[in-house]
Order: structure tokens, then sequence, then C-alpha cells
């Protein structure tokens, strides 16, 4: 008696865990992972959740991304609760397919303070003050100015605090003391949230 033992299709699954954490304001979420017995060729797909039109993947690479950055201050899933919901499929080459159920929460990231003064001020000779910086936080933060290394840092101090900017010698129009000596001095600011 001869008994042949032939291979049958063995379905995929997913492995990626069913709860991914990110912070808001990235578009990269999770590279999806898989395993077939069969050792097939996989393809991601989403296939259903009350969110799927929220997010997008690559099928070869299984790379799951939103389509527009989260923001935890404004959810835009249904529930606006800033979790995700999604149904994840993975297909091999012979037909197998499995299923799994995704949550992508979105959790409260530190947004960058912005600028919002002016980045070229024009001030008369002979006097200290060169200009005010402001800057905000959206999370409303306090923020830190500081003097970073430029062309004409050597001439100017900072209030950490108020963003004043201030020669620390008066500058006289016709003898300029800038770096490349033109009149137009070069600083950089840094503002830093807490």
């Amino acid at each position: 008696l001869e008994i042949e033992v032939v291979n049958v299709n063995e379905l995929p699954t997913i492995t990626t865990p069913t709860l991914i954490e990110i912070a808001e304001n990235i578009s990269q979420v999770v590279k999806l992972q898989g395993i077939d017995p069969d050792q097939d060729p996989l393809s991601f797909s989403i296939s259903g959740g009350e969110d799927a039109a929220l997010l997008a993947i690559d099928a070869g690479s299984g790379m799951l991304s939103f389509l527009s950055l989260p923001d935890y201050e404004n959810p835009v899933d249904l529930n606006q609760d800033n979790n995700y919901q999604l149904t994840l499929s993975v297909n091999d080459s012979q037909g197998g397919s499995a299923h799994s159920n995704l949550t992508v929460r979105v959790i409260d990231g530190n947004e960058l303070p912005q600028f919002n003064s002016n980045s070229r001020f024009s001030v008369a000779e002979n006097q200290t003050e060169a200009g005010q910086l402001l800057a905000t936080d959206p999370e409303g933060e306090w923020i830190r100015y500081q003097l970073l290394d430029s062309p004409d840092q050597g001439l100017f101090e900072i209030d950490a605090q108020s963003g004043q900017l201030q020669f620390l010698t008066s500058p006289d129009y016709e003898r300029a003391s800038d770096s490349d000596a033109n009149g137009i001095y070069e600083v950089s600011v840094q503002a830093t949230d807490q």
C-alpha cells in the first residue's frame, strides 16, 4: 500500500498586532506582517471597517498610511475618539485569504512652535533694539528663545522669555559691523516649547 500526501493550500495569517498607537501628525502607521505556510507571495488590502476610507495600504509592502495627517485635537474617525477601525485582508497567490480587525489609536504628540513675527526688520542706526520675535505653540505651552550659531550671532542678545532681540552695541550705518560689512545682519533664533 502506498499513500501519497499532496499539498493543499494553507491559509495565510496576519501577524501584526490588532492595536497600533501612533502620535498625531505622522502618516505612516505600520508595515503589516503576514505568514503563509506554503511561502506564497502575500498581498494586503483594506477590506472594510468604519474608517477604511481614511487610510490606504500598499498591497505589496503592506505599508498602512493615513491619507491625511491625523490630528489628535480634531479627530475625523467615525466616533471622533481617535480610534480608527479597519478590517485588513491578506491574500496568497493561490486564492487563500485571511482577515484581521485593526484599531489605529492616535495619541497626542508635541506640536512644534511656529514663528508668526517678521523674519526681516529695518531699524534706525544708533539704537540697540533690533526687533520683537514672537512664536506660538499649538498646545499653549510657554516658549523659550535662544540664538543659534549664525554669521552675526556675537553682535546680538535675545531675551529668552520675551523674544526681544537687541544689538549688544548700537549699530552705525556708516561703519557696518556685520560679517560681510553690507549693513544686513544675519542671526538665527530658535523657539523651543516646554
